[in-house]
């Protein structure tokens, strides 16, 4: 069973159960409270995932595969208690780029309280995920273009860093093309980014 399937598991014994209650419940106070009650202990089962309770995910792959179980990894950048992941997506979405982080030598599965703050941002000529662990000096950038004839797609940064290109075919004309580049130092708002001719600062407000 996958993180999906679970919450679908959970959602229909929580409508069943609420079935049940009513039957026996006839004050509408108390029904609106019970649903109440119930909406609030689903939201919270999302938020937190009960799995980092009850399964210990020994490695980041078995964290990986429990979350998106039909996913392949495309490649694992892991250290000591962190990890980021390329994977395939389903569709033409090209490839996706998450972080998972380990605590008390378990990884866990990504909630919103998870360590790390995920940022998106869109630009004319691509678009960037980043992902930036505080607690580990550590971020992780995926810069995601379209590669078509008359664009070289270079990229580089203004810390000379190495980028690693993943390619994903929209037609025949063009690719899509996913540049990672995972900095585990301090960077500061005048960091850049240069894309086919292109200056671009993720940091800068």
């Amino acid at each position: 069973m996958n993180y999906i399937f679970i919450r679908i598991v959970i959602f229909i014994l929580l409508i069943l159960l609420t079935r049940v209650a009513f039957r026996y419940i006839s004050s509408e106070n108390v029904k609106k409270y019970y649903f109440i009650t119930i909406t609030v202990l689903f939201i919270s089962i999302c938020i937190y995932p009960i799995e980092n309770k009850l399964i210990k995910f020994n490695s980041s792959d078995n964290a990986f595969s429990y979350y998106y179980p039909t996913s392949k990894i495309m490649k694992k950048y892991e250290y000591n208690d962190y990890a980021y992941i390329v994977f395939e997506m389903k569709g033409d979405g090209g490839p996706g780029f998450m972080h998972l982080i380990k605590e008390n030598g378990t990884w866990k599965i990504n909630n919103l309280l998870t360590k790390g703050r995920v940022l998106h941002k869109t630009y004319a000529g691509c678009s960037m995920a980043i992902i930036k662990l505080k607690e580990n000096d550590s971020i992780g950038i995926a810069v995601y273009h379209i590669f078509t004839d008359g664009i070289d797609g270079k990229i580089s940064d203004s810390l000379s860093s190495d980028f690693e290109k993943f390619v994903t075919d929209m037609d025949e004309f063009s690719q899509l093309n996913v540049d990672v580049v995972i900095l585990n130092e301090k960077v500061d708002k005048n960091y850049t980014i240069y894309l086919n001719g292109k200056e671009y600062k993720p940091f800068k407000k």
